[in-house]
């Protein structure tokens, strides 16, 4: 692991692999303001990385803007709370923003306008003088979790570096997909936010110093979080980045910045640096200095498809439709896409609600698919392989994914794929290889569920046939023991020998019951 000294300065780098992306001209900052409150919300109980809490509402209860919904019972889990006061209408399985149009656990709540507000444990402007434990112990009560795509609880995430000192804080800002929008808007929207944000996070983790990196390509951006920290802690830095795709990857963000390799199976905690999103770091300044629970995110809402895009701070569990309607209603869409062009999944249906996950809706026009000929025969070029920024061997994958072929894909590293999609905007032959690796992904997770199911299976059936054995082995002990002492006895020779006969008549069922089995 290459471990950069402390303070090493932050410099405008290079990773490995990436494309230069071109932007599409939509401004969707051109419009940024709050999302209308909609008739119903549909809040989903599990919106990050682990389970969902334990359910604290029931039906027809009326429940106050920022009031937990669940309740976390162990650091894995966090609560899940009202994006609004109103009444619950249902609990049950709401649509989840899915390709499969899978549904999940949820809340349906009928928002009654006046958002009146559950009492909060405000921290405050003194965070400075509590504890960076305490600190961490709000972000987790109030459901803060990153707002970049993976939803890891950012208490536990800043938990994990256990003993180790966090040198630096790395707060990304780094939009590198076409579309996407949301980090820039919330910037330009509330710079101070952002980085009174990223001082909390600087106490909460005790590290020593906070890069803000953003992409040279955003100059309203860069300017607004300048003057923002001018007033800011010293310790807090700018880091402008050369615009590459995938820029944002956690990975190859702390490669070009820090000049830092990750090994494969750790985490950069272990290397002393704590990552997280600029809407995470919002968000945690909005928890401490605020009290307000994670309760809304900023949502990109463009493409062709879509009157008027914009970025829409929408509340948590707002179905997609309200904000396609906000955005001035479909035009000419033929395409619905959750996330950017590159990583983006097709969405089944416009009636999913916003989750901490869900940073941008494509409304894809004619202006924004590409008509491409058919897939054509691996030519083995080596495109793909020059442009992967995680150092793969695309080709490879691809050979052992066409044909299930699980263990060579997990031989070719197939679990350090990030899934950004530059192998397949480079193959000539058109082949969709970023779909070939999430299904193969999935398929080796599947899997390892149902060889580690197997194994558990295996061991509670040698379990209990060792304890079967055992109690068998106990009772001819005892039989024996009994035996003995029977035949020392004064009148022993009648009775030993009913004994032998009626163990002799033992045997022989259980012999006849072990070949009737």
């Amino acid at each position: 692991m290459t471990r950069p000294p402390a303070f090493a300065p932050a410099r405008p780098g290079r990773f490995d692999g990436g494309l230069r992306l071109t932007r599409p001209p939509l401004d969707a900052c051109a419009h940024i303001a709050p999302a209308p409150l909609p008739e119903r919300l549909f809040v989903a109980l599990r919106q990050h990385a682990g389970q969902a809490g334990e359910l604290r509402v029931r039906v027809g209860e009326r429940v106050l803007l920022g009031q937990a919904l669940t309740r976390a019972r162990n650091p894995d889990e966090l609560p899940v709370h009202a994006p609004a006061s109103g009444h619950i209408e249902a609990l049950g399985d709401i649509a989840a923003p899915h390709p499969g149009d899978l549904r999940e656990p949820g809340v349906t709540l009928r928002p009654d306008g006046l958002d009146e507000r559950a009492p909060d444990a405000v921290v405050g402007p003194a965070f400075r003088e509590r504890e960076p434990a305490h600190l961490q112990a709000a972000l987790a009560a109030l459901g803060v979790a990153g707002l970049g795509g993976a939803g890891f609880p950012t208490a536990r995430k800043i938990a994990a570096a256990g003993e180790r000192t966090l040198h630096t804080l790395v707060v990304n800002a780094a939009e590198c997909e076409p579309y996407i929008t949301c980090d820039e808007a919330l910037i330009l929207r509330d710079a101070t936010g952002v980085v009174a944000g990223c001082e909390v996070l600087l106490h909460a983790s005790g590290a020593r110093r906070c890069l803000i990196a953003v992409e040279d390509d955003r100059p309203r951006a860069i300017g607004a979080l300048r003057e923002a920290l001018a007033a800011a802690d010293d310790r807090l830095e700018l880091a402008v980045q050369p615009a590459r795709y995938p820029a944002g990857g956690e990975l190859q963000l702390l490669q070009a910045l820090l000049g830092m390799e990750i090994p494969a199976g750790t985490r950069p905690v272990a290397a002393g640096v704590l990552c997280v999103n600029a809407a995470t770091a919002h968000a945690a300044g909005r928890a401490v200095l605020h009290g307000e629970p994670s309760t809304t995110r900023m949502v990109t809402v463009t493409g062709h498809g879509v009157a008027r895009p914009c970025n829409l701070l929408a509340r948590l569990g707002t179905p997609v439709a309200d904000l396609i309607a906000t955005a001035g209603g479909y035009r000419d869409v033929r395409r619905l896409i959750l996330g950017g062009p590159m990583m983006g999944v097709a969405l089944p249906h416009d009636q999913v609600p916003v989750t901490r996950a869900v940073n941008c809706i494509i409304a894809a026009g004619d202006a924004d698919l590409d008509t491409l000929p058919g897939e054509q025969p691996c030519i083995r070029c080596g495109e793909c392989a020059s442009v992967c920024p995680a150092r793969l061997q695309p080709q490879v994958l691809f050979a052992a994914a066409r044909v299930d072929d699980l263990e060579a894909a997990r031989a070719a590293d197939l679990e350090q794929c990030i899934e950004c999609g530059c192998c397949a905007y480079v193959c000539p032959s058109h082949i969709p290889l970023l779909a070939h690796f999430r299904h193969a992904r999935s398929a080796a997770r599947e899997s390892a569920r149902a060889g580690t199911t197997a194994a558990r299976a295996r061991e509670r059936f040698l379990a209990r046939e060792a304890r079967l054995e055992a109690q068998r082995r106990a009772r001819d002990r005892q039989l024996a023991e009994r035996e003995t002492r029977l035949r020392d006895a004064p009148d022993a020779k009648p009775r030993v020998s009913e004994v032998r006969a009626a163990v002799a008549r033992a045997r022989r069922r259980r012999a006849e019951r072990a070949r009737g089995q």
